[in-house]
């Protein structure tokens, strides 16, 4: 990555929004409280980082030469401000230490100063795998942010009747803390503006009860929510109905789902989901696909070796080996 290129040298006040929000995560990590004096030094930082670039074009924009500005160039400015800061207000030193690792040679810096200009604006479908770092809680908030930054910059460059949606799946949690809201309420503004849409997905239960993070930012943004079945949670439903703002209609909605399925047989596969939009309207719907979609996208694990060994009778024709299950499947289910 590099967050801090930008082709034709403009950076918009909520790309060096973004900026401080990457630098403050690299810095003081996501629990650290930041200061407003801190906030104001790492903008006006910034701003003078982006003029100097800007009057040399040989600099390339890159973590490399941001670090170099603030240890050579930024120092001086500070120290001969007629406004004192001191180690105190901004302390630049310890801002150094904490970000040397991220300079190209030293063990981040592949992360930050990447020379390849990646195309994403003609790519309809774009996945980041994060797995591998998915429990690093010192990559995976910059990674997010960094990542949610690109979706915005390709979103403002694509025309406004096109849809763009983000989703973020697993590593939205990194940015549900107190340093991160403005950072979150910005993709909310801004994506509203672009006929955009974010969506945040989880299955995990600490993601939401006693996060206020994630209530004032997240689910205060949401006019869409749904929920699937909420059975092994139930010990904790009360929390998560008070964070998701469920009335006691919703509330008892969302308990019902798939308690009362009834008589199932000759039906295709189903399962149900709660779907509330805005305050008050929440519906049930029972989601049904065909036999063959079903296989296709089954996760559970005896059935996906179910289709691994009909794949290899078939000559690893998918088409045929999801017919043949369907039809089999059918057949005992009439």
């Amino acid at each position: 990555f590099n967050p801090f290129y930008t082709d034709d040298y403009i950076y918009s006040e909520d790309k060096k929004n973004s900026l401080a929000t990457l630098l403050f995560t690299l810095w003081k990590g996501a629990e650290e409280p930041i200061t407003n004096t801190e906030r104001s030094v790492m903008g006006s930082a910034i701003e003078s980082y982006i003029d100097f670039i800007r009057e040399h074009r040989e600099v390339r924009p890159c973590f490399d030469s941001f670090y170099g500005y603030m240890h050579e160039v930024y120092r001086k400015i500070m120290e001969n401000s007629q406004v004192i800061v001191d180690e105190y207000d901004f302390d630049l030193d310890n801002f150094l230490v904490t970000l040397d690792p991220y300079i190209t040679g030293h063990r981040l810096g592949y992360l930050l100063n990447s020379d390849a200009n990646i195309d994403l604006l003609k790519k309809k479908f774009v996945v980041f795998e994060i797995d591998k770092i998915k429990d690093n809680l010192e990559l995976l908030p910059i990674i997010t942010i960094i990542i949610t930054d690109m979706f915005i910059n390709k979103m403002r460059m694509l025309p406004k009747d096109v849809r763009k949606v983000i989703v973020i799946e697993e590593a939205w949690s990194a940015l549900a803390n107190a340093n991160m809201a403005d950072f979150i309420a910005y993709l909310y503004r801004t994506v509203r503006k672009f006929y955009g849409e974010a969506m945040v997905v989880t299955q995990n239960i600490s993601d939401l009860v006693g996060n206020q993070v994630v209530k004032d930012t997240i689910v205060n943004n949401s006019d869409c929510k749904i929920v699937l079945d909420m059975g092994k949670f139930s010990e904790h439903f009360d929390a998560i109905a008070e964070m998701l703002g469920l009335n006691m209609k919703q509330r008892a909605q969302v308990l019902s789902i798939n308690a009362a399925k009834g008589d199932t047989k000759g039906r295709n596969p189903f399962k149900e989901a709660w779907i509330g939009l805005g305050e008050s309207f929440g519906v049930v719907y029972a989601t049904e696909v065909s036999r063959e979609e079903y296989f296709a996208y089954t996760t559970e694990s005896s059935e996906k070796e179910k289709v691994k060994r009909e794949l290899a009778k078939c000559d690893n024709n998918i088409d045929r080996a999801l017919t043949h299950l369907a039809s089999a499947d059918a057949d005992k289910n009439s």
